[in-house]
C-alpha cells in the first residue's frame, strides 16, 4: 500500500468518524474529527470534507430547532398543567440543547426561563399534595387534636420553605383555624369532664365508634391543675390514639374512679351527719348513687349502707317526730315531749 492509499484511509476514518459523532449529537467532537480531516484532504478531498462539514452544521441547526421548539411547547403550557413527565421531557431536552449549542452561553435567558417555569410547576404540584394530605388530616373528628397538629406541622414547614408563595401561606392559616376550632371544640368536652361530667365526652366518642372511626384518643389526667369557676382542678390531656373500643373503655374507667371517689367523699359526709341529720346523710347517698359510671359493687355498697345504716335512723327520726306530735297532741309537756324524742331516737 502506498501513501497516498494510506491518507486517503486515514481520511475516509475521519469523515465517517465526523458522522457517527454528528449522529449521536456530538457535534463539537464531529467538527474536530472534521479539522483533522482537512489536514488530510488534497484537491477535490477538499470540497468533500467542507460539504460533510455544510452537512453537520445543517444537522446541529435543526437539532438545536427541534430542541428549542420542545421547550417552547413546554414553556406555553401554564405551570399547574404539567407532569413530572413534561418536567423530566424539558429538563432533558435543556441539557441537549446546551450540550448541542456551539455557544451555549447565548442561552441563558432561555435556561432562567424554563428554570422559573419549572420551579413554579413544582411549588404548585406540591402545593397540591399537601392541601391534598391537609385534606386527609382534617377529615378526622375533632376530638383527634393529634391529626389537626401534625396538619399545621405539616403546613408550618411548608410555609417556611416556600415563604414567596401565598398559596403555602394561606394554607399555614387555614391550619391554624382549624386546629384552633378543634381545640375549642374538644375543650368544651374535656372542660366538662374534668369538673365530672364524662357523659358527653363519652357520648362523642361511642357516636364516632358508630360512624366507624377506627381511632380514637386516650385520655388521662394531667399533672397539672387549671382554674375553673375559680377553683383549681385536674384536667384531661391527650396520650395518643388507640383503637376506638379500647379508647372508649379507658375513658369510661376514669369516669368510673372519679364517680367512685366523689361517691366515697358523699359516703363519708353523710356518715358525719349521722345520727343528727339522718335527711341530710341519705340525700348525699341518693346524690351518690345517681353517677352514671360506677360498678354495680359500689352500687351494691352505698344501698347497703342506705338501707342498713341511714334508712334505720330516717325510721328512728320519724318514730321520734310521731312520738314528739303525739305529745304535744295530748297536752304533754314540751320538755317531757322532746325527752320522748331522745327515747325515740336512741332506739
Amino acid at each position: 500500500m502506498n501513501n497516498d492509499q494510506g491518507v486517503s484511509r486515514t481520511l475516509d476514518y475521519y469523515l465517517e468518524r465526523a458522522k457517527t459523532l454528528a449522529g449521536e449529537d456530538r457535534f463539537g467532537e464531529a467538527l474536530d474529527a472534521l479539522r483533522d480531516a482537512r489536514k488530510l484532504a488534497a484537491g477535490t478531498e477538499v470540497d468533500l470534507v467542507e460539504n460533510v462539514k455544510q452537512e453537520i452544521e445543517e444537522a446541529r441547526r435543526q437539532r438545536m430547532q427541534a430542541l428549542t421548539g420542545d421547550l417552547a411547547v413546554l414553556l406555553t403550557r401554564k405551570p399547574g398543567n404539567l407532569t413530572p413527565e413534561d418536567l423530566d421531557t424539558g429538563q432533558e431536552a435543556l441539557a441537549r440543547l446546551q450540550n448541542v449549542h456551539p455557544n451555549p452561553v447565548e442561552l441563558e435567558p432561555l435556561v432562567e426561563r424554563w428554570q422559573a417555569h419549572r420551579r413554579r410547576a413544582e411549588e404548585l404540584r406540591d402545593l397540591e399534595e399537601t392541601h391534598r394530605q391537609l385534606e386527609t388530616f382534617w377529615q378526622a373528628p375533632s376530638v383527634r387534636l393529634s391529626q389537626y397538629d401534625t396538619a399545621l406541622t405539616l403546613a408550618r414547614q411548608k410555609a417556611n420553605v416556600n415563604r414567596d408563595v401565598s398559596q403555602f401561606q394561606e394554607l399555614l392559616k387555614e391550619a391554624e383555624q382549624k386546629r384552633e376550632k378543634a381545640y375549642v371544640e374538644v375543650g368544651e368536652l374535656t372542660t366538662q369532664a374534668a369538673k365530672g361530667n364524662f357523659k358527653p365526652l363519652i357520648e362523642e366518642l361511642e357516636r364516632l365508634e358508630r360512624e366507624g372511626v377506627k381511632d380514637l384518643p386516650e385520655y388521662d389526667w394531667g399533672r397539672i391543675e387549671i382554674e375553673i369557676d375559680g377553683r383549681f382542678q385536674r384536667t384531661l390531656i391527650l396520650k395518643r390514639d388507640l383503637p376506638a373500643a379500647e379508647a372508649i373503655r379507658r375513658l369510661r374507667e376514669l369516669a368510673t374512679q372519679y364517680e367512685e371517689g366523689k361517691a366515697d367523699d358523699y359516703r363519708g359526709r353523710a356518715q358525719a351527719d349521722l345520727p343528727a341529720h339522718p335527711e341530710a346523710a341519705a340525700n348525699w347517698i341518693r346524690a351518690a348513687l345517681r353517677f352514671e359510671f360506677i360498678s354495680p359493687k359500689k352500687i351494691e355498697e352505698l344501698e347497703a349502707f342506705f338501707d342498713e345504716i341511714i334508712q334505720l335512723a330516717l325510721d328512728r327520726r320519724r318514730r321520734a317526730i310521731e312520738l314528739v306530735n303525739d305529745a304535744l297532741q295530748h297536752g304533754k309537756d314540751v320538755v317531757e315531749a322532746w325527752g320522748l324524742l331522745g327515747q325515740a331516737a336512741g332506739g
